[in-house]
């Protein structure tokens, strides 16, 4: 109940622009809501279809972070110059 309720809170406090409420900024927080709830269902579907919490993310880190450091060291030539190269600028 706590994590629903300080997640609520700050969506609501999205919408809110020098402490009034701007409607302008409603539906970038109705979206960000949407967005958490979203992934949260997908992620308690994941860990039950995996059958343990440890599993799903496991999985999850592998099958997102192993293409993203081959596209990192792709991109900026691999991990010494990635890494250690202070001239390297995204």
């Amino acid at each position: 109940m706590t994590g629903v309720m300080l997640v609520s809170v700050g969506i609501i406090s999205l919408a809110f622009r020098q402490r009034r409420f701007a409607t302008a900024s409603a539906p970038a927080a109705l979206v960000t809501g949407a967005f958490i709830s979203a992934y949260t269902i997908v992620d308690s579907i994941g860990v039950r279809m995996a059958g343990s919490g440890f599993d799903y993310i496991a999985w999850a880190y592998i099958l997102f972070n192993v293409p993203l450091a081959a596209m990192a060291f792709y991109r900026y030539g691999g991990p010494r110059r990635l890494f250690l190269d202070a001239r390297c600028k995204p």
